[in-house]
């Protein structure tokens, strides 16, 4: 658990919650961040329902146009495409470098990456339409580093759905 002052990181969250207005798929994933970032205890069904919540709002963004433009706040969704799909450390992906993770990189600007390559990354490819929602920020990091944002996805032409942070590392780490 990293939070510097609690009070600076709740009004942060605060004012994230109030800029969800009544947004339910935004308001769930604040929660669902400021309770990581205050709770030493997992809770796994808040995260469930929070990406469920974001995933069912993605898939309102199916038939909008195209977005070149990164995300800017929680809670918001564009579709785009991935412009590149390669191993956390820039090769390309292949069987044999399944441990070495993935890195997403979307025609937004924006990218996930993962220290793993599970199922629900399978099949992905440069091209495909991707919905991408911004679900949290992190509040409690060094100013400047603005490295732990979750991205959920949900890749229109497989029809799967993961959620991934912004980069290998969070705020304040390696």
């Amino acid at each position: 658990m990293r939070i510097g002052n609690p009070l600076v990181v709740g009004a942060d969250y605060l004012a994230d919650r109030r800029a969800s207005a009544s947004d339910v798929a935004c308001i769930a994933a604040i929660q669902a961040r400021a309770l990581e970032t205050y709770e030493s205890e997992s809770h796994p069904w808040v995260n469930l329902f929070a990406q469920g919540m974001m995933g069912r709002k993605a898939s309102t963004y199916a038939n909008s146009a195209y977005s070149h433009t990164a995300i800017i706040k929680p809670g918001e969704c564009v579709k785009t495409r991935i412009r590149k799909v390669t191993t956390r450390f820039g090769e390309p992906v292949n069987d044999e470098n399944a441990d070495q993770g993935t890195s997403i990189q979307y025609e937004n600007n924006d990218v996930q990456v993962s220290y793993e390559r599970g199922d629900d990354l399978s099949g992905i490819k440069a091209n495909q339409t991707v919905v991408l929602c911004l679900m949290s920020v992190l509040h409690d990091c060094p100013k400047g580093d603005t490295r732990g944002n979750l991205y959920l996805a949900l890749n229109l032409d497989t029809g799967t759905q993961w959620t991934l942070t912004d980069t290998q590392h969070m705020c304040g780490g390696a």
